[in-house]
């Protein structure tokens, strides 16, 4: 399975430049890759654009995660910002994996990290977003193939590395075994968070 990804993962992308702009077509793409997902896993991958019904339960997710560490984000504001995500052209972009018919993961990708940590990052480094998979979905490689599914995107856009954070401790040995620096710790958002970068390399 793993070089039947490889190959899905090496053509997931097109890129048509069109002056100084970089356009992702990801359409297209998506769809080969959601279809490979699905003979194997039985999942489909949609574009946030392409399912913006789900924009309510994303939106819940990402309370129940962050709610009890920052107080000022609300359930309107969590689905208020995934509304940001409705692209298919370029950054910010985000996916969607289903099974049954019901989400069952997400991850996205920006340009920018925010106000905490407008410090980090140049302006040919992007920002891996939200990454969550409910939890009876857990454990069987979705998170890691959707993680290399961004990379390539990220990496065809020219982008040179994505940076991301962690507030889980125990998560960092795993993405350090996938090439992830560990950047620093600090306090972000009402907790303590491990932010780290993944260099891409080119193909």
């Amino acid at each position: 399975m793993r070089n039947l990804f490889s190959r899905i993962l090496r053509g997931a992308t097109l890129i048509c430049l069109t002056g100084n702009l970089m356009a992702l077509d990801l359409c297209q793409k998506v769809q080969e890759f959601s279809e490979v997902l699905s003979s194997q896993k039985s999942i489909e991958l949609k574009l946030l654009k392409d399912c913006p019904e789900v924009i309510p339960t994303l939106g819940q997710w990402k309370y129940e995660e962050w709610h009890s560490h920052d107080t000022s984000l609300t359930v309107e504001k969590a689905i208020n910002g995934f509304k940001k995500y409705l692209s298919d052209t370029d950054v910010p972009f985000a996916l969607v994996a289903f099974q049954d018919n019901r989400p069952i993961a997400v991850i996205s990708l920006k340009a920018h990290g925010g106000a905490a940590f407008a410090d980090l990052a140049g302006p040919h480094e992007a920002w891996g977003g939200i990454l969550r998979v409910i939890p009876e979905a857990r454990n069987k490689g979705l998170a890691k193939t959707l993680g290399h599914l961004l990379m390539t995107i990220a990496r065809q856009l020219g982008y040179t590395s994505i940076y991301f954070y962690t507030t889980n401790p125990s998560n960092i040995p795993l993405y350090m075994k996938y090439g992830a620096e560990i950047v620093e710790t600090r306090l972000a958002r009402g907790r303590m968070v491990t932010i780290l970068k993944i260099p891409l390399q080119s193909e």
